[in-house]
């Protein structure tokens, strides 16, 4: 069990069912192929497409999306730089590198770069990897997301539980495995 669905399974979603990618590319068309493939095989997302570093950084400044997808090769926006104003402007977006045929040594140098991984879109099979791969990244993303709201919650409990504590006119003494953790003034003065 790798925590992707079966291949004969029915269609699993990997996060909001309005799941946003953003394609990077010289032709729209390489974004419609793979929101097509997505939708057809039961994920329901929205592609858009921007062919530009300019239209980059306008898109991500209007909204974020689950997963950025990046052709190699383009004169007006490369990976290196791509990865660059991602990672300034939405730190935790994950990024693939898009190739005509991925390889070895490819896959090597997006990952360097700062890409997750490197995905086609040229046949039925490189299609089926850049499904896999995407459901992967956004399940991940996707966590997290789920994880910084959670340590952000519980930073605002803690922070609350100390103000509580500090304002109440009660004893109140915190002790964990018999041994005293936090106390309030006035269990102090009690002491």
């Amino acid at each position: 069990m790798n925590g992707l669905p079966d291949k004969d399974a029915g269609p699993v979603t990997a996060g909001p069912s309005n799941t946003v990618l953003l394609v990077v590319s010289e032709s729209e068309n390489i974004s419609k192929r793979i929101e097509s493939h997505l939708r057809n095989t039961g994920y329901p997302v929205r592609a858009n497409w921007v062919s530009s570093l300019e239209a980059l950084e306008q898109a991500l400044n209007q909204s974020t999306p689950q997963l950025l997808i990046c052709s190699e090769g383009m004169n007006a926006a490369p990976l290196k730089e791509v990865v660059n104003l991602s990672t300034r402007l939405c730190p935790q977006l994950p990024i693939l590198s898009l190739a005509a045929r991925y390889t070895a040594e490819g896959t090597l140098d997006a990952l360097a770069i700062g890409a997750r991984d490197q995905v086609s879109c040229e046949d039925a099979r490189h299609l089926r990897h850049l499904q896999m791969v995407c459901l992967r990244e956004l399940a991940s993303h996707h966590t997290v997301r789920a994880l910084e709201t959670a340590r952000i919650r519980l930073n605002d409990y803690e922070t609350r539980q100390k103000q509580l504590l500090a304002g109440s006119t009660d004893a109140v003494a915190h002790a964990q495995e018999g041994i005293l953790c936090d106390a309030n003034p006035a269990f102090a003065t009690l002491l």
